[in-house]
């Protein structure tokens, strides 16, 4: 009777450590998606001011995080989503000192001193922070995408596809490269090197079948794709508050390969109601047919793409229950692909007529009556065959949904959950 109780408390000291584990892994990772904002207090001649109250507040939410700082002056916020911040110095017998937007990007690393002059804290300087933010504290490369850059550009399909490739030293790799469709080298690495962290969470889970049995699709070391390659799999463009991504030395918080480290973070809700409605379309009515298919006599075969969607962010508010102002937000995105694309007309080699009706077994001649007529104008290839030529329109489709909860306990303890689901399809011949 002792070994099955023995047994059990060792399942239940390896479930505590495995659980732990992943715990820790999952800290890791949404370690490297937070910003950090980082300075020095001082007074008008330079010494620092230990003891000062500094207060960062996010615009959008009024989530506050409160400072002292240290001996020599410092204080450090560790933990922050990106946005837009208020930033507020008090001292005894010193101005109240404010600066107003600051841009914290994802994954930001940023030094903002701050001089405080003599007074009382009643009087209060306030002062606008310039738009460029440097990184001082290391030595990484990296460019950051926004939100407001990606509305200001056309984007066919609405995949990041093309912004990545904005980033220096980043290029897509041709389909059938080692690689699969739609996938990215960093400085000449291969695709599989690089790592993708949507909200903190590793998004390398992608399996693609573009080209079965072989490429780096099967390894799961991709990031998560739809069945046409595309992004929305690991969020939606209009899901995407910004992201960045880190090309060359890089700090050990990322790790696990020598590729380029890219960070996604996702848009919450804020204490204002905001929401988009969208449609983007093409239609074969305003297009003409093609050279190839008019010199093969083929009719223009069907395009049809529309791509819609919406969003939707506000505090959660029950009324007469619950008001989540400045403290629970919501939003919602949905984006959907309906597409049939047209493929160049083929010539293909098909039975005659005569070769039909000559076929003895009827068997044979069921097998034979499948294929299609061949096509009126074109000359017997040989006795046996003539060319059929035709096109035909792929049908795909993808329905990209995330619902992103985020709830303030207090100003020193956050939570925030994300779901999303993005079935997709793609057929060929």
């Amino acid at each position: 009777m002792i070994l099955p109780s023995v047994l059990k408390a060792a399942r239940s000291r390896l479930r505590n450590i495995v659980l732990a584990t992943g715990l820790l892994c999952l800290f890791q990772f949404s370690w490297a998606q937070q910003a950090q904002v980082s300075g020095t207090v001082r007074d008008p001649s330079d010494a620092a001011i230990v003891g000062a109250s500094v207060e960062l507040v996010n615009v959008a939410t009024q989530e506050r995080w409160d400072l002292l700082t240290n001996g020599q002056g410092r204080y450090v916020a560790p933990s922050l989503p990106s946005g837009e911040f208020r930033i507020t110095a008090r001292a005894k017998s010193f101005e109240t000192r404010v600066l107003e937007g600051v841009r914290v990007e994802v994954a930001a690393k940023l030094t903002i001193d701050l001089t405080m002059q003599i007074g009382t804290e009643a009087q209060s300087v306030t002062v606008e922070a310039g738009q460029v933010q440097l990184n001082t504290v290391d030595a990484s490369l990296s460019t950051v995408v926004d939100r407001g850059f990606v509305s200001n550009i056309p984007l066919n399909g609405r995949s990041f596809q093309s912004l990545l490739t904005l980033i220096p030293g980043v290029n897509a790799i041709p389909s059938g490269g080692s690689g699969t469709n739609g996938q990215f080298s960093v400085n000449g690495m291969r695709a599989e090197s690089n790592y993708f962290l949507v909200d903190g969470v590793s998004a390398n889970t992608g399996v693609n079948t573009a080209s079965p049995g072989r490429g780096a699709g099967y390894s799961g070391s991709l990031p998560a794709g739809t069945a046409l390659g595309t992004t929305q799999s690991l969020a939606s463009m209009d899901a995407v508050e910004e992201f960045r991504g880190v090309t060359s030395t890089y700090s050990a918080e990322y790790g696990r390969v020598p590729g380029g480290q890219f960070s996604f973070t996702t848009r919450s809700g804020t204490n204002e109601i905001h929401g988009s409605l969208y449609e983007y379309f093409r239609n074969d009515a305003l297009d003409a047919n093609s050279f190839f298919d008019n010199r093969n006599g083929v009719s223009q075969p069907k395009m049809r793409q529309n791509n819609f969607g919406g969003t939707v962010g506000a505090p959660v508010w029950a009324p007469g229950l619950y008001n989540g102002k400045d403290r629970t937000f919501f939003f919602f995105s949905y984006e959907a692909l309906r597409l049939r694309s047209p493929q160049e007309s083929r010539i293909t080699s098909v039975p005659t007529a005569a070769l039909r009706n000559e076929i003895a077994p009827p068997e044979l001649r069921q097998v034979l009556s499948a294929f299609p007529l061949p096509s009126p104008g074109y000359a017997e290839e040989s006795g046996h065959t003539a060319p059929f030529v035709a096109s035909y329109s792929q049908p795909s489709s993808i329905d990209s949904s995330s619902l992103r909860l985020d709830h303030a306990f207090t100003d020193a303890f956050r939570v925030f959950g994300r779901y999303a689901y993005v079935p997709s399809s793609t057929s060929s011949r």
